[in-house]
């Protein structure tokens, strides 16, 4: 299990956190588990997943920056 919360900044420099939400580090889908590893990662993200036969599997990553 992973755990998150954030740290919000207020341009006054006050700070508040949010509530801490926990997600599954493994994704489940079609019975077959999907790993993304490290995480955080910050420049190389390594995905596994498991298969009984050899297949092509085409996937996508995307990620998002904030800045307020």
């Amino acid at each position: 299990m992973l755990y998150y919360r954030l740290k919000m900044i207020d341009t006054d420099g006050r700070y508040s956190y949010s509530n801490i939400i926990q997600l599954r580090k493994d994704v489940v889908v079609d019975n077959r588990i999907i790993s993304l590893a490290p995480n955080p990662s910050t420049s190389t993200l390594t995905m596994q997943y498991e298969s009984t036969t050899p297949e092509k599997v085409e996937g996508n990553i995307s990620t998002a920056e904030v800045n307020c």
